[in-house]
């Protein structure tokens, strides 16, 4: 039985996980530099993660400092 965790999530699908918060970039550029665990996978796929991965991401308080870069980039900053 999988786990809801386990569940695959998008770029798309992380950013609306986080309440669109987090721009899609933002996310991306947590799981480039490692701090949000997932894996490129690559072609037309890009980055991809987990709910549980984004959970842990939460819990250790790295949203709040990239929320700020949605805001940022919705103020043409």
């Amino acid at each position: 039985m999988n786990d809801a965790n386990d569940e695959p999530v998008t770029l798309e699908g992380a950013s609306g996980f986080l309440g669109g918060r987090v721009s899609e970039e933002a996310v991306r550029k947590a799981l480039a530099s490692g701090e949000l665990r997932g894996r490129n996978m690559g072609g037309n796929v890009g980055w991809m993660t987990t709910r549980g991965a984004l959970v842990e991401w939460i819990k250790r308080g790295n949203v709040a400092g990239r929320a700020e870069v949605r805001t940022k980039a919705m103020e043409g900053g």
